[in-house]
């Protein structure tokens, strides 16, 4: 082995010791060139999740680890947003505390703190005895002014026909002017009856209206869909009108407010278009400003979640001078939950220069995330911290890294550090002889 392999060699378990990664020393008789059939066969997903690397030693009967077939990407140094660290909380989007809208006694309640609730789900349900004898007594009282209506109808009838019969006697000096104005008076009485009894059916029909308003208002239901997160009353107990009985909160999208600096948030109104924001913070329809938020409280693979601006509030504390900016996120899956601390990734427009890999390159493990380099022909590790996203790639800091060193981005799932490397073509399928064997030279750092 050569002074320089031995060298990068070293290095790379030393790295490995770093990071917690027990790293596997090559035998010196290993031949970097030797392919085995079987490496490299798996492509790289996105956003994969390490493997624990491999303890194992040398196959049987052989003089050292395989090479593994693996495709490599530049570190670059480029220039780039700064996006900035702000903190935050989650807040339900909508959280309510459900009353009772009549007086009576609890029947039963159907829910319990925890329970999750559609929209229109029946919660709870009061005595409704008397609402429904109420019911009843309004049909009933309905039924007779619809019966007087067709009787004052009769009457009216009667009344017109009268009346005629009267004029063609008065037109044949059969009749006196005083009957046939009795008979016109009296269709007019008639039509006035008819009137009034219609208004009663009205009057009725709103008493049964109000009724039957009443004994639904007896069941009481889910205002939206959410999470029942108190109950404040059980089976039995008399409510007044107003009385408590469940709190609920939505939870299928929550909110995330991040108090970000006024300098900030004067890049948050240029990506918003210079448009005028409303009395109350909100956005303009159709415009886009998309932000990180980060969830500490989560598994690492689902703590970052990218999610767009719903609104700027207008007033800050006068104190810190930070703005709340209103993050709208889905969470069908429920794992967010109201009061959870975030910390959010904002635009700044500011430019730095910053080293960015693949984001293919980028694996984790139980001590953070690091990215496997080609150290001299054999995979090193290098410990990253990523930061932030930048187009197809990601903004990383690392002690180890420099522009131009070669990270692994395609086969990297199980290398294990001081693996000799065979790199293979950047794109497509290699042909026939394009395979090589990682130079054993010095990783190219920035000038």
């Amino acid at each position: 082995m050569s002074a320089s392999r031995v060298k990068w060699v070293v290095i790379a378990a030393l790295i490995a010791g770093l990071i917690g990664v027990r790293p596997v020393v090559a035998s010196a008789g290993a031949e970097p060139g030797a392919s085995s059939p079987e490496a490299g066969k798996n492509e790289a997903p996105k956003d994969k999740k390490a493997e624990a690397p491999k303890t194992d030693g040398p196959p049987a009967g052989g003089g050292g680890p395989p090479p593994a077939k693996v495709r490599v990407d530049a570190v670059r140094l480029e220039p780039v947003e700064r996006w900035r660290e702000v903190t935050g909380e989650l807040r339900a989007v909508r959280q309510t505390t459900v009353a009772a809208e009549q007086t009576g006694r609890v029947a039963s309640i159907r829910v319990d703190a925890g329970d999750r609730v559609d929209e229109g789900q029946q919660l709870a349900q009061q005595d409704d005895a008397l609402a429904k004898i109420e019911v009843e007594r309004a049909k009933a009282t309905l039924a007779t002014k619809i019966a007087s209506v067709a009787e004052r109808e009769a009457d009216l009838d009667k009344a017109r026909r009268n009346f005629r019969l009267i004029s063609n006697a008065f037109s044949q000096n059969s009749a006196t002017e005083s009957e046939r104005d009795d008979a016109s008076t009296n269709v007019a009485a008639a039509e006035a009856r008819l009137s009034e009894a219609q208004a009663a059916v009205a009057v009725a029909r709103a008493e049964l209206d109000q009724a039957q308003t009443q004994l639904r208002k007896m069941t009481i239901v889910a205002p939206f869909m959410g999470t029942v997160v108190r109950k404040f009353t059980e089976t039995g107990q008399w409510l007044g009108e107003g009385s408590p009985i469940v709190e609920i909160v939505q939870i299928d999208q929550i909110d995330a407010y991040l108090d970000v600096p006024e300098i900030v948030l004067k890049r948050l109104g240029a990506l918003a278009g210079g448009s005028k924001i409303g009395p109350s913070g909100e956005l303009t329809p159709g415009q886009q400003i998309e932000v990180i938020v980060r969830v500490s409280a989560l598994p690492e693979d689902q703590r970052e979640r990218r999610a767009m601006v719903a609104g700027i509030i207008p007033s800050g504390d006068p104190l810190s001078r930070l703005f709340p900016v209103r993050v709208r996120m889905d969470n069908r899956d429920g794992l967010l939950r109201p009061g959870m601390s975030v910390v959010g990734l904002v635009p700044t427009g500011e430019r730095e220069e910053a080293l960015t890999v693949s984001r293919d390159a980028v694996m984790r493990s139980e001590t953070g995330s690091f990215v496997y380099m080609n150290a001299g022909g054999v995979a090193g590790v290098a410990p990253v911290i990523v930061r932030y996203p930048f187009n197809n790639r990601l903004v990383v800091q690392s002690p180890v890294l420099r522009a131009g060193m070669e990270v692994v981005v395609e086969g990297n799932e199980r290398l294990f550090p001081t693996q000799p490397l065979m790199i293979l073509p950047s794109g497509g399928a290699p042909e026939s002889g394009g395979e090589k064997p990682a130079s054993p030279a010095e990783p190219t750092a920035a000038k």
